[in-house]
């Protein structure tokens, strides 16, 4: 009778450790699984920065050479686009300066104050010297000036995020690398470039298409060049340029804290 004792004794221990094993498991894989949602909530709000705000590095080595007028067509841009606005209709019409600041703010460049002075015409990180924005100092508003004006514009053909990783508890990295071509009035470069400046130059440039292209094949392109460099890759891999931005989140936003080439 001990013995059948002793020996369910026994089963009802390993049965018990078994549902706590188990319950631990549980309780960790759904922890688990929690962090990698979060980290993937997190890279896809990095993204997003990178791609509408942090185009300004694309001709850049560090966050230093960020210029003024950069920093505020992006509080312009975030400003148009948390009011709805479209800036190509050339909305808004007129803008206060404190308005634009807030806008600033909420940036991920805000790393130094915003110097108020008129916004010039640009194409992204290609500005020119016609004024998109005249500022009255005296009553600390922008008015709008439409110029109309048409232009060549440097952008990424091929965009590859190759990694993203959590430096610290609110600090993250990441990482692409980039290939830029020329957009001219509505044409389209038949070449690639390594570096914004080569496109801009037109030099070092590898011929992927056999014609050049129009912006209403633009997305055909783009299908054309992700298949160039996946069949090419270890061609040209040593060429690619390396965009490595990083982030720390403080203040309800992720601000970036530093940027470098490799």
């Amino acid at each position: 009778m001990e013995k059948k004792n002793t020996g369910l004794i026994v089963l009802v221990i390993i049965l018990s450790v078994l549902v706590v094993a188990l319950s631990g498991f549980f309780v960790y894989d759904k922890l688990l699984n929690n962090k990698d949602s979060n980290l993937n909530n997190i890279r896809n709000s990095i993204e997003n920065i990178v791609e509408e705000e942090l185009y300004i590095l694309w001709n850049k080595n560090n966050i230093s050479e960020i210029t003024m007028q950069e920093r505020l067509q992006v509080a312009l841009e975030r400003y148009a686009k948390d009011n709805g606005l479209d800036l190509l209709s050339y909305k808004p019409e007129t803008i206060s300066a404190a308005d634009l600041e807030k806008a600033y703010y909420k940036t991920s460049c805000a790393i130094n104050p915003l110097v108020h002075q008129n916004i010039l015409y640009y194409a992204k990180v290609n500005s020119f010297t016609e004024v998109l924005y005249t500022y009255d100092a005296d009553n600390k508003i922008y008015k709008v000036n439409p110029v109309g004006k048409g232009t060549i514009k440097i952008e990424p053909t091929y965009s590859n995020v190759i990694e993203f990783k959590q430096l610290d508890e609110n600090e993250y990295s990441i990482s692409y690398q980039y290939l830029f071509t020329w957009i001219n009035h509505g044409e389209v470069d038949n070449n690639v470039y390594f570096s914004y400046t080569d496109a801009k130059n037109q030099v070092n440039g590898i011929k992927v298409f056999d014609n050049k292209g129009t912006l209403n094949s633009y997305d055909e392109l783009k299908v054309e060049l992700d298949d160039y460099v996946e069949n090419n890759y270890d061609k040209i891999k040593d060429r690619l340029i390396t965009h490595n931005y990083v982030f720390s989140y403080e203040h309800d936003k992720y601000n970036l804290k530093n940027f470098y080439l490799s």
